[in-house]
C-alpha cells in the first residue's frame, strides 16, 4: 500500500494484490486513509477486480470492488511492517482479507 498525505490524519493510498487460485486475480483500487495516530490506520476506497479467463484472456468485472478495513504499523527503521484486515465486496460477495503491507520510507 503506498500512502500520500498533506494532513496529519488524511491522505490517500493504492493497493495492488494477485491472488493465485483456480484462476489468477488482480485487485487494485485507491482507497481514502485515516491514521488516528501513527500506528493504526483505517481505509475505505474503491477499486477493481480483473480475473484471467479459462482461455487465458485478460477480462475486467465491470461490477466495482469495495474495500473497508484497517492496520497496524510496525517500524523498524524505514521498513515498516503493518498486519491488515479487510472486507472486500465484489459481485454482491463479500470477502475477509487478511494481509500483511511491506513499506519503506524514503
Amino acid at each position: 500500500m503506498y500512502f500520500f498525505s498533506k494532513s496529519k490524519h488524511w491522505g490517500i493510498s493504492v493497493f495492488g494484490e494477485a491472488i493465485f487460485a483456480e484462476h489468477t486475480e488482480w485487485l487494485i483500487g485507491v482507497p481514502v486513509v485515516y491514521r488516528a495516530n501513527d500506528k493504526v490506520w483505517l481505509r475505505a476506497g474503491i477499486g477493481m477486480e480483473l480475473v484471467r479467463n479459462a482461455a487465458e484472456e485478460l477480462e475486467i468485472h465491470k461490477d466495482p470492488l469495495v474495500r473497508v478495513g484497517g492496520g497496524y504499523d510496525f517500524h523498524m527503521g524505514k521498513l515498516t511492517l503493518s498486519p491488515s484486515l479487510d472486507i472486500d465486496i465484489v459481485r454482491k460477495h463479500a470477502a475477509l482479507v487478511a494481509g500483511l503491507n511491506i513499506g519503506f520510507g524514503f
